[in-house]
C-alpha cells in the first residue's frame, strides 16, 4: 500500500512536472507570438509614419510663389508702370515694376487671394490705375504665370 501511494505520488509529480513544462512551452510560444506581433505592429507604424511624412513633403505647398507674366491695358494711350497685388487676408500691398516690354515678376505669399491693380501712365506723365481682377494664389508649384489685363 505504501508502495502504491509512493508510485501515485511519484506519478503525480511527473504529471505535474510535465504539465508545468507544457505550460512553460506554451508561455514561450505565446511570448514569441506576441513579440512577432509587436515587431510587425512596430513595422506597420513606422511604415505609416513614413508614408504620412512623404505625403506631407509631396503635397505641402510652398510658402511663397514667384508670379510672373505680362501686364496690358485696353487704353493704347496708357502703358502699365507697376502692378499692385493686394492681399485679401492681410491687406498688405505687394508692388512690382512692369518693364518696358510689359513683363513683371514678384514673389508672393502662397495660399492667399489677391486683388490685382495695374498702375499706368501716359508718356506725358498722366497716371491712373485700373482693376485687373483677382488672383487666387493656391499653388503647389513654386512659380506660375499670370497675365494682368484691364
Amino acid at each position: 500500500m505504501i508502495k502504491n501511494i509512493y508510485e501515485r505520488t511519484e506519478e503525480s509529480v511527473i504529471i505535474r512536472t510535465f504539465e508545468r513544462a507544457k505550460l512553460l512551452e506554451l508561455k514561450r510560444k505565446i511570448s514569441r507570438t506576441n513579440l512577432v506581433k509587436a515587431i510587425a505592429l512596430t513595422e506597420v507604424i513606422v511604415i505609416v509614419f513614413l508614408a504620412v511624412g512623404l505625403t506631407y513633403l509631396i503635397t505641402t505647398p510652398p510658402e511663397a510663389v514667384t508670379v510672373s507674366g505680362t501686364a496690358t491695358t485696353n487704353n493704347s494711350q496708357f502703358s502699365p508702370k507697376s502692378i499692385v497685388f493686394i492681399d485679401n487676408i492681410t491687406a498688405v500691398n505687394y508692388y512690382t515694376v512692369v518693364l518696358r516690354d510689359g513683363t513683371y515678376s514678384i514673389i508672393l505669399p502662397n495660399m492667399h487671394p489677391y486683388v490685382v491693380v495695374i498702375e499706368e501712365s501716359t508718356s506725358t506723365g498722366i497716371g491712373g490705375s485700373c482693376g485687373a481682377g483677382g488672383l487666387r494664389l493656391y499653388s503647389t508649384q513654386r512659380s506660375l504665370t499670370f497675365t494682368a489685363r484691364c
